[in-house]
């Protein structure tokens, strides 16, 4: 498995692209620290010793994305984890405000690398929330945001998954050959 995720992350780095990956895979509640009052975290890894050999072999040059729907309260301790193993993180929420506003505060405080609002199958009818919930977490200075105080620029590449507007074409959507050919098989 170690050797997989490697070899798919550098496959990744090797067309120019910076590798992002979901961290819930990664995490074991006892290496982050988690006591058994820390509810809703995802942590899936079976145990502390597969955990770290995981993290120990994904080259620190991975963004984590961090997902964590049913978190309330900041830090969210699993970003910090990501943070002080040597990792840029991202907090994944999903649209329950107490959630969002934990992740943001978590990012402000400990200077994550942002916030990507998690959509899955919901896309169509939250792309008008997205703003919204920048808006009210305060992200108004953000990697999207316009250098200008109050004035917020989403970017689609950034922000929403390429394909849907891309009529289903991975091609115009940005992805790789590779990725377009292990799609098709």
């Amino acid at each position: 498995m170690r050797t997989f995720l490697k070899e798919i992350i550098e496959d990744v780095k090797s067309e120019g692209k910076k590798p992002i990956i979901w961290g819930d895979m990664l995490l074991n509640r006892e290496n982050v620290g988690l006591a058994e009052s820390d509810e809703g975290y995802c942590c899936f890894c079976d145990s502390p010793e597969d955990a770290k050999k995981l993290i120990d072999a994904i080259p620190k040059d991975t963004v984590i994305a961090d997902w964590h729907y049913d978190v309330y309260k900041a830090p969210v301790k699993t970003s910090v984890y990501f943070k002080e193993q040597g990792f840029e993180v991202l907090g994944a929420p999903w649209f329950e405000y107490a959630n969002c506003q934990a992740h943001f505060d978590t990012i402000r405080e400990y200077k994550l690398h942002g916030l990507m609002v998690t959509t899955w199958h919901t896309l169509a009818e939250r792309i008008s929330n997205i703003v919204s919930i920048a808006l009210i977490c305060g992200a108004i200075q953000s990697p999207w945001s316009d250098p200008r105080p109050g004035i917020i620029r989403l970017e689609t590449a950034t922000l929403l998954r390429k394909l849907y507007f891309a009529d289903g074409n991975y091609r115009e959507a940005g992805w790789t050959e590779t990725q377009i050919f292990q799609q098709a098989t």
